[in-house]
């Protein structure tokens, strides 16, 4: 093979691997977009599953803390209706 075929060649194969390679970018440059995207939804849905959680949280120990409360005056109550009972005894 002479050096101007060879020349040729090589031309065009740096032609074809040009076209190759920008088909090859344009293909990708959508799929990376689309899991930059998708990221950014897998971040966003742990921040809220995040908030979520700590807002059920507070809402269980709020209503622990209203059951407690509430189980406190009952028991206060009836220590204070067995107690009325004793002569002398104040509570």
């Amino acid at each position: 093979m002479g050096s101007r075929a060879r020349n040729l060649h090589d031309l065009r194969l740096r032609k074809v691997t040009s076209e190759i390679v920008a088909r090859y970018e344009a293909e990708m440059e959508p799929l990376r977009a689309r899991v930059k995207a998708l990221e950014a939804e897998v971040v966003d849905g742990r921040r809220r599953k995040k908030v979520m959680e700590d807002e059920l949280r507070r809402t269980l120990l709020k209503g622990m803390v209203h059951v407690n409360m509430e189980a406190l005056n009952i028991f206060h109550n009836n220590a204070v209706d067995d107690t009325a009972h004793v002569p002398g005894y104040d509570v």
